[in-house]
């Protein structure tokens, strides 16, 4: 959810806040900050400190490719 919430999200793709992000996504803020910080560690999301925003990296892209075809298989 995290990973298809930052994609693409914001006018230039310049990502989305962290108040986007929680608004979003139905987890507390430390559990938010958890995830975050384990997608950054793992290269699927990247951080920018300077506009303080996250963004779906290529990997992460490709994560949710692949995870999205693994669900529609498990759904037929």
């Amino acid at each position: 959810m995290i990973l298809e919430a930052a994609n693409g999200h914001g006018e230039d793709g310049e990502g989305i806040t962290f108040p986007k992000l929680t608004y979003n996504i139905d987890f507390g803020d430390i559990q938010l900050e958890e995830y975050l910080v384990f997608l950054i560690d793992d290269d699927l999301l990247s951080s920018d400190s300077t506009m303080s925003t996250f963004k779906t990296t290529e990997k992460g892209l490709l994560f949710l490719q692949a995870y999205n075809e693994i669900d529609k298989m498990l759904k037929e």
